[in-house]
């Protein structure tokens, strides 16, 4: 059952246009496999092929200080118009001073 903005995978992927992407996605659900399918669609379509190793950065969650990747999310791309990070398990992102939501 879906709520709010929720999306299944196959809406998903009719929705997501690279021409039209939004700042931040949210991915999530309990099926693995339809959440690596759209993080690969976003390394595929989402950043320049030949700028993908400059603009492209991945994160796990329990390794990393909130305040690392809104440095990397706030960076401007490298030689293209779109930069992507990925934080793997961000829910084991420890942010005791709240940095996401301010």
């Amino acid at each position: 059952m879906k709520a709010g903005n929720e999306l299944t995978y196959e809406e998903a992927l009719r929705r997501l246009d690279p021409e039209k992407l939004s700042l931040c996605y949210l991915v999530y659900g309990e099926e693995t496999f339809f959440i690596h399918r759209i993080l690969h669609w976003f390394f595929e379509k989402g950043v320049d092929e030949k700028l993908r190793d400059f603009n492209t950065i991945r994160f796990e969650g329990d390794k990393v200080a909130p305040q690392e990747v809104l440095l990397m999310a706030k960076t401007v791309p490298m030689a293209g118009p779109k930069r992507l990070v990925v934080v793997d398990d961000a829910e084991k992102i420890k942010d005791p001073q709240d940095c996401f939501l301010s």
